[in-house]
């Protein structure tokens, strides 16, 4: 199974942490490391651009797939960021 390195938008709430928001609803940006189902928090960043540039450095340093899963309100067809 391949290792992946994801990158989402991250909401704080009083109950913890939800990943998977709209970069408008995004506090910060959370990057991930593992194999679906089975994701291990690795870092956080509060801008998008700095998140991607380490996830995407880490997933070329290690052999790793990137996966950006950022989106916004506005994307109507699933594109991301």
């Amino acid at each position: 199974m391949t290792t992946i390195v994801q990158l989402c938008g991250c909401l704080e709430t009083e109950d913890g942490i939800a990943p998977f928001v709209s970069n408008e609803l995004a506090d910060f940006y959370g990057v991930y490391v593992g194999q679906p189902g089975d994701f291990v928090w690795h870092a956080d960043f509060l801008h998008y651009e700095d998140a991607l540039t380490y996830a995407s450095a880490m997933a070329s340093t290690h052999g790793l797939l990137l996966q950006d899963i950022t989106h916004s309100d506005e994307d109507s067809n699933g594109t991301h960021h």
